[in-house]
């Protein structure tokens, strides 16, 4: 029987404005950084620490794992989903071009794809198996990952056994260099309990 315990960090504030962004590679801006320098976790436990390869995550994580010793891997399997030809797009812009198709996307993403992007299907099924890989390489470990937005939703949808439906992209609000705490308890038949944590 074995607890693991992951701290995930969203990033913080990246350059480019209100736009649709998820594979786009843009940099942290100023504030980004002073974000994330102030949610750095408090305790040190954490004994690596993982990061999605887009720089908005990783510069933050390379310079981290610098100043704390920590081993660092970047990983493609925690990017943000990839929008195809809307990323990087200001929302205002998709509205005026694609009224149809962007409604159709936040009605159902389940079933609708921005054109040459990643279907929210196999975004799913990146981050299970993403998840699933981490529980068996760090079982009883501690672990840093820092990745966007949409990762931390899918987790949290996937962990609570939410339906297949698009309130997980309304109804939770990840905000900039947020943390959140998951443990995940394995019992003797080798049955995940995972649970929540919130900050005090």
């Amino acid at each position: 029987m074995t607890t693991t315990t992951i701290e995930l960090l969203r990033h913080g504030e990246p350059e480019g404005g209100d736009c649709m962004r998820g594979s786009i590679d843009v940099a942290l801006t100023p504030l980004g950084w002073e974000q994330m320098n102030q949610a750095i976790p408090t305790s040190d436990q954490y004994v690596k620490i993982i990061s999605s390869t887009l720089c908005r995550c990783a510069d933050f994580a390379t310079t981290l794992s610098q100043k704390t010793g920590k081993p660092l891997s970047l990983s493609e399997q925690w990017r943000e989903i990839d929008f195809g030809d809307w990323d990087g797009v200001p929302y205002a812009t998709l509205w005026q071009q694609y009224p149809t198709e962007i409604s159709q996307y936040w009605q159902n993403p389940w079933h609708h794809t921005p054109p040459q992007g990643e279907s929210l299907i196999n975004f799913d099924r990146r981050i299970a198996q993403a998840w699933q890989q981490l529980l068996h390489d760090y079982s009883g470990k501690h672990v840093l990952i820092i990745s966007h937005g949409g990762v931390i939703r899918q987790l949290i949808h996937q962990i609570l056994n939410m339906s297949q439906d698009n309130s997980h992209l309304s109804r939770i609000d990840i905000p900039y260099a947020a943390k959140i705490k998951i443990s995940v308890f394995v019992d003797q038949d080798n049955k995940q309990w995972p649970r929540i944590h919130f900050s005090v």
